[in-house]
Protein backbone atom coordinates (compact mmCIF):
# COMPACT_ATOMS: atom_id res chain seq x y z
CA UNK A 1 0.00 0.00 0.00
CA UNK A 2 1.38 3.36 -0.93
CA UNK A 3 1.66 6.16 1.36
CA UNK A 4 -0.97 8.23 -0.48
CA UNK A 5 -3.58 4.72 0.26
CA UNK A 6 -2.22 4.61 4.35
CA UNK A 7 -3.27 8.28 4.45
CA UNK A 8 -6.87 7.90 2.76
CA UNK A 9 -7.13 4.93 4.99
CA UNK A 10 -10.07 5.77 7.55
CA UNK A 11 -8.63 4.19 10.90
CA UNK A 12 -12.13 1.78 11.82
CA UNK A 13 -12.89 0.49 15.16
CA UNK A 14 -14.70 -2.23 17.08
CA UNK A 15 -16.04 -1.47 20.57
CA UNK A 16 -15.73 -3.28 23.97
CA UNK A 17 -17.80 -2.94 26.79
CA UNK A 18 -17.70 -4.20 30.21
CA UNK A 19 -19.57 -5.72 32.77
CA UNK A 20 -19.18 -5.06 36.83
CA UNK A 21 -19.47 -7.18 39.59
CA UNK A 22 -19.37 -5.71 42.55
CA UNK A 23 -18.01 -7.25 45.74
CA UNK A 24 -20.53 -7.11 49.09
CA UNK A 25 -19.04 -9.95 50.85
CA UNK A 26 -16.72 -9.91 54.64
CA UNK A 27 -13.44 -8.22 53.25
CA UNK A 28 -11.72 -10.25 50.52
CA UNK A 29 -8.10 -9.36 49.52
CA UNK A 30 -6.28 -9.77 46.34
CA UNK A 31 -2.57 -9.28 46.16
CA UNK A 32 -2.78 -7.83 49.75
CA UNK A 33 -5.38 -4.83 48.43
CA UNK A 34 -8.94 -5.28 49.56
CA UNK A 35 -10.81 -6.02 46.67
CA UNK A 36 -14.20 -3.91 45.42
CA UNK A 37 -15.33 -5.93 42.71
CA UNK A 38 -14.51 -7.81 39.69
CA UNK A 39 -14.61 -6.66 35.18
CA UNK A 40 -15.04 -8.69 32.53
CA UNK A 41 -14.74 -6.90 28.80
CA UNK A 42 -16.58 -8.05 25.98
CA UNK A 43 -15.53 -6.43 22.47
CA UNK A 44 -18.50 -6.82 19.59
CA UNK A 45 -18.34 -7.21 16.34
CA UNK A 46 -21.51 -6.14 14.38
CA UNK A 47 -22.95 -7.29 10.93
CA UNK A 48 -25.84 -5.55 8.64
CA UNK A 49 -26.11 -8.09 5.86
CA UNK A 50 -22.68 -9.83 5.42
CA UNK A 51 -20.86 -7.19 6.17
CA UNK A 52 -19.17 -5.61 9.26
CA UNK A 53 -19.81 -2.11 10.72
CA UNK A 54 -17.28 -0.53 12.44
CA UNK A 55 -16.92 2.38 14.82
CA UNK A 56 -15.33 5.61 13.57
CA UNK A 57 -16.48 8.36 11.08
CA UNK A 58 -18.39 5.58 8.96
CA UNK A 59 -22.15 5.69 9.18
CA UNK A 60 -24.31 3.99 10.57
CA UNK A 61 -21.75 3.81 13.68
CA UNK A 62 -20.03 6.54 16.00
CA UNK A 63 -17.62 6.08 18.58
CA UNK A 64 -19.60 4.69 21.28
CA UNK A 65 -23.26 4.14 20.25
CA UNK A 66 -24.87 1.34 17.06
CA UNK A 67 -27.30 4.13 15.45
CA UNK A 68 -29.98 1.18 14.03
CA UNK A 69 -31.63 1.70 11.01
CA UNK A 70 -34.96 0.71 9.87
CA UNK A 71 -35.62 1.25 5.92
CA UNK A 72 -33.11 3.67 5.76
CA UNK A 73 -34.14 5.87 8.60
CA UNK A 74 -32.20 6.36 11.85
CA UNK A 75 -34.47 5.26 14.21
CA UNK A 76 -32.38 4.41 17.52
CA UNK A 77 -29.20 4.66 19.15
CA UNK A 78 -28.37 1.95 21.68
CA UNK A 79 -25.39 1.06 23.47
CA UNK A 80 -23.92 -2.57 22.39
CA UNK A 81 -24.12 -3.82 26.03
CA UNK A 82 -27.27 -3.89 26.21
CA UNK A 83 -27.59 -6.78 23.60
CA UNK A 84 -26.29 -8.61 26.38
CA UNK A 85 -26.90 -9.34 30.09
CA UNK A 86 -23.96 -10.78 31.60
CA UNK A 87 -24.47 -11.99 35.46
CA UNK A 88 -22.65 -13.41 38.41
CA UNK A 89 -23.19 -17.57 38.40
CA UNK A 90 -21.29 -20.09 41.00
CA UNK A 91 -20.16 -22.78 38.84
CA UNK A 92 -19.07 -20.75 35.63
CA UNK A 93 -18.31 -17.51 37.65
CA UNK A 94 -20.48 -15.32 34.79
CA UNK A 95 -23.02 -16.27 32.56
CA UNK A 96 -24.33 -14.30 29.35
CA UNK A 97 -27.49 -13.78 28.01
CA UNK A 98 -28.79 -12.13 24.93
CA UNK A 99 -31.45 -9.33 25.83
CA UNK A 100 -34.73 -8.79 23.88
CA UNK A 101 -33.04 -6.02 22.01
CA UNK A 102 -30.51 -7.98 20.53
CA UNK A 103 -33.59 -10.09 19.13
CA UNK A 104 -35.21 -7.30 17.67
CA UNK A 105 -31.62 -6.87 15.74
CA UNK A 106 -31.40 -9.96 14.15
CA UNK A 107 -35.01 -10.00 12.90
CA UNK A 108 -33.69 -6.73 11.73
CA UNK A 109 -31.03 -7.78 9.53
CA UNK A 110 -28.19 -7.31 11.70
CA UNK A 111 -26.03 -9.73 13.73
CA UNK A 112 -23.67 -9.36 16.17
CA UNK A 113 -20.38 -11.49 18.03
CA UNK A 114 -18.89 -10.90 21.50
CA UNK A 115 -16.35 -12.58 23.23
CA UNK A 116 -14.54 -11.65 26.26
CA UNK A 117 -10.96 -10.22 26.31
CA UNK A 118 -10.04 -9.00 29.34
CA UNK A 119 -10.59 -10.00 32.95
CA UNK A 120 -9.88 -7.82 35.58
CA UNK A 121 -9.98 -7.87 39.68
CA UNK A 122 -10.43 -3.86 41.53
CA UNK A 123 -8.68 -3.38 44.34
CA UNK A 124 -9.11 -0.30 46.93
CA UNK A 125 -6.17 1.85 46.61
CA UNK A 126 -5.82 2.31 50.19
CA UNK A 127 -8.05 1.62 53.28
CA UNK A 128 -10.05 4.39 52.35
CA UNK A 129 -11.91 2.30 50.04
CA UNK A 130 -12.32 5.48 47.75
CA UNK A 131 -10.73 4.93 44.67
CA UNK A 132 -9.75 1.19 43.07
CA UNK A 133 -7.91 0.41 40.37
CA UNK A 134 -7.85 -2.59 38.00
CA UNK A 135 -5.22 -5.85 38.44
CA UNK A 136 -5.59 -8.17 34.92
CA UNK A 137 -5.53 -11.73 35.67
CA UNK A 138 -6.32 -14.71 33.05
CA UNK A 139 -10.01 -16.05 32.92
CA UNK A 140 -9.21 -19.39 34.97
CA UNK A 141 -7.83 -16.75 37.65
CA UNK A 142 -11.12 -14.53 37.37
CA UNK A 143 -13.33 -17.68 37.09
CA UNK A 144 -11.86 -19.23 39.66
CA UNK A 145 -11.94 -16.16 42.24
CA UNK A 146 -15.68 -15.68 42.12
CA UNK A 147 -16.83 -18.96 42.28
CA UNK A 148 -14.41 -20.00 45.68
CA UNK A 149 -16.02 -16.15 46.53
CA UNK A 150 -19.49 -16.64 45.36
CA UNK A 151 -21.47 -15.24 48.57
CA UNK A 152 -20.09 -11.66 48.16
CA UNK A 153 -21.04 -11.54 44.38
CA UNK A 154 -24.26 -12.82 44.82
CA UNK A 155 -26.02 -9.82 45.08
CA UNK A 156 -28.56 -7.61 43.40
CA UNK A 157 -26.40 -5.99 41.62
CA UNK A 158 -24.81 -8.09 39.86
CA UNK A 159 -27.94 -10.41 38.58
CA UNK A 160 -27.49 -7.85 35.22
CA UNK A 161 -24.21 -6.55 35.86
CA UNK A 162 -23.62 -2.81 35.50
CA UNK A 163 -21.38 -1.51 32.61
CA UNK A 164 -19.19 1.42 33.33
CA UNK A 165 -16.82 1.88 30.63
CA UNK A 166 -15.85 1.22 27.15
CA UNK A 167 -12.68 1.49 24.72
CA UNK A 168 -12.56 1.28 21.41
CA UNK A 169 -10.23 -1.43 19.46
CA UNK A 170 -8.97 -0.46 16.20
CA UNK A 171 -9.15 -3.06 13.53
CA UNK A 172 -6.27 -4.57 11.27
CA UNK A 173 -7.51 -7.49 10.16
Amino acid sequence: MSKDETKDKKKQYRMAYDALFNYWGESLFFHEKKVAGTDVFFQFSVFKGESELYFGKEEPLDISALKIRWNGTIKKKIWLIDLIDCSVDKEQGFCVRETEMAKRLRKGGYSFLYKPIEFLIDVFENENEVYSYPITVDKTTFINFITNNYEGFDNTDNYHAQSTAYFSIEVND
